[in-house]
């Protein structure tokens, strides 16, 4: 069975980072990506709770939150992201299924596409005449 501590210890592995860069306080990107990862990873890969999780990388359930949601975004966005991360959710637990990774879609039915104005489209097959 895959555990928080293996996650954490194959993360930090791969991404040449300390057990202690893991659970800092540094919020700088090459440092703070594999620690979400990490959240992501042991969210996915284990039965433990959001409040368990947080306990664990010294963060409050919600930092866990964000950190799944952002993975998910930036796997969904990227196709290197979802590779990268599927990679090491199969070096954290190698006997799970492809499918058991792919993440599931964001919820955009709060997003708004303001962005273009209406189109008319005109519905006739009929020639306009020059």
């Amino acid at each position: 069975m895959t555990t928080i501590t293996t996650i954490t210890d194959t993360v930090a592995d791969h991404y040449d980072l300390t057990r202690g860069h893991m659970f800092g306080k540094r919020r700088a990107r090459h440092i703070a990506w594999p620690r979400q990862v990490a959240m992501y990873a042991c969210r996915n890969l284990t039965n433990a709770s959001l409040p368990e999780i947080g306990r664990y990388f010294v963060r409050d359930h919600t930092t866990i939150m964000h950190a799944v949601r952002s993975v998910r975004r930036r796997m969904l966005a990227d196709p290197a992201y979802m590779m990268e991360v599927n990679g090491l959710l199969n070096k954290c637990d190698p006997f799970r299924g492809i499918d058991a990774f792919l993440p599931e879609p964001l919820n955009v039915s709060s997003v708004t596409l303001t962005s273009m104005p209406p189109v008319a489209i005109n519905a006739s097959f009929e020639r306009e005449p020059a």
